[in-house]
C-alpha cells in the first residue's frame, strides 16, 4: 500500500482543528467533503472529533459517518440525538448503521459506492470492451491527461460549460462538495488535454488511514467535468488514467463516488416501506435526477459495491425526503 502524508502547514483553512480531525479520523470517502463552508459542527468534552451536519427546514442532516475513532461513534451519536431530535443521517456505512440498529433506528439503503481494487484493474477487449473503446480511439487521436496547475479561468469557463448541459443546470452540494476552482490541500486534479486546451478535468478527495496518522490511505472521485466540445468517452478516459496514475504509485483501492437509489438493498436493517416507495418513484421517473444512467454507467468499471444507507431515529417523514432534496440543492 502507497500513502501520502498531508502537511497540515499547507492547510489553508480557516477552521484549523476540523482538519486536523478530519486528518485523524476522516477514513471514509465522505470524510473531506465535511469542509464544505455550510457544514456544522458538533462537538462535545466526552467524545474526540466532531459529527457534520446541516440543517434544512427544521430537519438536522448528518453528512455520513461521525468524524470522530470509531469506538466512540455510539457515544457521539447518543449525544448528538439528545440535541438534535429530528436528524436524518445521510450515505452512511455499514458500519455506522449497525452502530444506528442497536439505537433502534429506521435505516433504508441508499445506493451503493463504487470502489476499484486499483492493483487488479485491468482494461482490454476482454475486459471492460466499452471503456477500452473510449480509450484506444482517445489516445489515437492525441488526448491526453496530466497533473498540473491549470489555467483557473480555463477551468471555471469548462465548470460553466459543463452546469449549462447538465440536467437541472445547478451546482449541487453537501452529498455532492461543490466545485471551488481553488487549490484544496490533498486533492488531486488531474486535466485532460489536446493541443495545450483543457477539454475536461477530474478531481479526487483523500481518504485517510484509520491509524490516525494523517496519511492518505486512498482517494474518491469528487468532480468530473468536460466542455462542450468533449469527445464522447472524455469522462472515462480522464478516470481511467487517473486510475492507471494511483495503480503506479501504489494504491490499493480508488473510490468512484456515490451511486444513488442504485441497487437499494434493504435487507440488513429494518426499513421504511414508505421511504423506499419514495425512493422508488424518484429513481423509476428519473425525478431530479437520472440515478439509472449513473448507476449503470458505473457498472463497466466492474467495481466492488459497498452499500450505503440513510437512517432516522424514529420513522421517515415526507418534510424529511423533501428536504433530503432541498439540502442537497436537487430543488
Amino acid at each position: 500500500m502507497s500513502g501520502q502524508t498531508l502537511n497540515k502547514s499547507l492547510v489553508n483553512f480557516d477552521n484549523h482543528i476540523k482538519i486536523e480531525n478530519i486528518l485523524k479520523y476522516g477514513t471514509n470517502s465522505m470524510s473531506y467533503s465535511a469542509l464544505q463552508k455550510d457544514i456544522r459542527e458538533f462537538r462535545h468534552p466526552s467524545f474526540q472529533g466532531f459529527i457534520p451536519y446541516t440543517s434544512v427546514w427544521g430537519v438536522d442532516f448528518v453528512l455520513s459517518d461521525p468524524i470522530t475513532p470509531k469506538s466512540e461513534m455510539l457515544k457521539a451519536t447518543v449525544l448528538f440525538e439528545q440535541k438534535h431530535k429530528n436528524a436524518v443521517y445521510c450515505q452512511i456505512s455499514y458500519d455506522y448503521a449497525t452502530v444506528l440498529k442497536c439505537l433502534n433506528y429506521t435505516i433504508n439503503g441508499f445506493g451503493v459506492e463504487h470502489v476499484i481494487n486499483t492493483q487488479d484493474f485491468e482494461v482490454s477487449w476482454k475486459k471492460r470492451k466499452c471503456l477500452k473503446s473510449y480509450l484506444s480511439k482517445l489516445n489515437n487521436q492525441k488526448y491526453f491527461v496530466f497533473e498540473y496547475n491549470a489555467d483557473a479561468q480555463k477551468v471555471w469557463d469548462i465548470n460553466d460549460q459543463w452546469l449549462k448541459v447538465k440536467p437541472g443546470s445547478k451546482e449541487l452540494r453537501f452529498m455532492a462538495r461543490p466545485f471551488n476552482g481553488t487549490k484544496e490541500p490533498g486533492v488531486r486534479y488531474f486535466y485532460m488535454v489536446k493541443n495545450k486546451d483543457i477539454i475536461g478535468f477530474c478531481t479526487f478527495d483523500p481518504i485517510f488511514s484509520k491509524m490516525n496518522t494523517g496519511q492518505v490511505l486512498s482517494y474518491t472521485l469528487q468532480h468530473l467535468r468536460v466542455s462542450d466540445k468533449a469527445p464522447l468517452g472524455s469522462q472515462d478516459f480522464l478516470i481511467l488514467n487517473a486510475l492507471f496514475q494511483f495503480k503506479q504509485e501504489g494504491f490499493e483501492q480508488i473510490s468512484l463516488g456515490l451511486a444513488p437509489l442504485y441497487q437499494r438493498n434493504n435487507q440488513s436493517f429494518p426499513y421504511s416501506q414508505f421511504a423506499e416507495k419514495i425512493f422508488q418513484l424518484i429513481y423509476r421517473t428519473s425525478l431530479f435526477y437520472n440515478y439509472q444512467t449513473i448507476g449503470q454507467h458505473k457498472d463497466h468499471y466492474k467495481a466492488n459495491k459497498q452499500q450505503t444507507y440513510l437512517a432516522v431515529n424514529k420513522r421517515f417523514t415526507l418534510k424529511q425526503l423533501c428536504g433530503l432534496l432541498k439540502v442537497n440543492n436537487l430543488i
